[in-house]
């Protein structure tokens, strides 16, 4: 909320929305009244978002992100998630609507090593002229939030109003995650 500033009936756009800060994102988003899009690359991921209640999931493996949402989302998106970078940050930021909210969390893009550019020409000029918002969120810069939000989170744990789903690899060609050296398994899924 600190981040999004999240309102009922805003679109929101999550990215690697199967993963396990999408999942949170997409219930809260949900719970608060708001039409959600959650990126994905699997069928069977795209199944547990629409378990999760996503309103419209978007497979970026067989469906082009850029067309879905200038068709679907003529107007824009008022909140993107974003923990990708690169193209997929660039063609975002493309369908942020006016006074939208973009909040980065993450640039898997460029965690093994590639330095991910972003080519937007006239960034700040459009960022003010759509009186739109791009912030960055870190979770360990904001610890002092933990003692308000972390009863939440239990407690909505607790009844059943946010659903947490643990992989532990049962699914996958090698198996089960077992020990230390599944750990880069584990992330990769």
């Amino acid at each position: 909320q600190k981040a999004a500033y999240i309102r009922r009936n805003d679109k929101v756009l999550v990215t690697a929305a199967a993963g396990g800060t999408g999942m949170m994102v997409v219930q809260w988003a949900k719970q608060k009244g708001c039409y959600v899009i959650g990126l994905t690359s699997t069928p069977e991921k795209a199944k547990l978002l629409k378990e999760l209640g996503t309103d419209r999931v978007v497979n970026y493996k067989t469906e082009n992100l850029d067309q879905v949402l200038t068709k679907e989302f003529p107007e824009g998106v008022d909140v993107i998630w974003e923990t990708i970078g690169g193209q997929v940050f660039e063609t975002l930021f493309n369908h942020l609507a006016p006074k939208g909210r973009m909040v980065l969390i993450g640039s898997t893009s460029s965690y093994k090593g590639e330095a991910t550019q972003t080519n937007i020409p006239d960034l700040t000029t459009r960022l003010i002229r759509g009186n739109q918002m791009l912030s960055g969120f870190f979770i360990w810069k904001n610890r002092e939030l933990f003692p308000k939000y972390l009863p939440k989170l239990i407690e909505n744990v607790v009844n059943n109003k946010l659903r947490v789903v643990l992989d532990l690899g049962q699914n996958t060609s090698e198996g089960e995650f077992v020990g230390i050296d599944s750990v880069v398994r584990g992330v990769e899924n």
